[in-house]
């Protein structure tokens, strides 16, 4: 069960960005990205690079793909086009 959020802010999308921590003091953010889940996104925060680097040299989840397409990327890729449609 979630605990509670620090550090959050808005980004100029308008979305949020904070610490995920858990009644047990574990940081959703870092389990994610050590577990390959999701891209390390903060810009500075090193912790999370070296979580990502080690779950890529791992080859866990989402890098199992050799090539997998970042969030950005896949919605600058759909702009532009309606629902549905390819």
């Amino acid at each position: 069960m979630p605990r509670g959020a620090r550090g959050g802010h808005s980004t100029s999308t308008g979305r949020t960005i904070a610490d995920v921590l858990l009644a047990d003091g574990a940081d959703v953010n870092h389990q994610l990205v050590k577990s390959g889940w999701c891209w390390w996104y903060v810009p500075k925060d090193t912790v999370l690079e070296r979580l990502e680097g080690e779950a890529r040299e791992a080859k866990l989840e989402l890098w199992t793909d050799a090539s997998p397409v970042p969030p950005w990327k896949f919605r600058k890729s759909r702009r532009g086009r309606r629902a549905g449609m390819c």
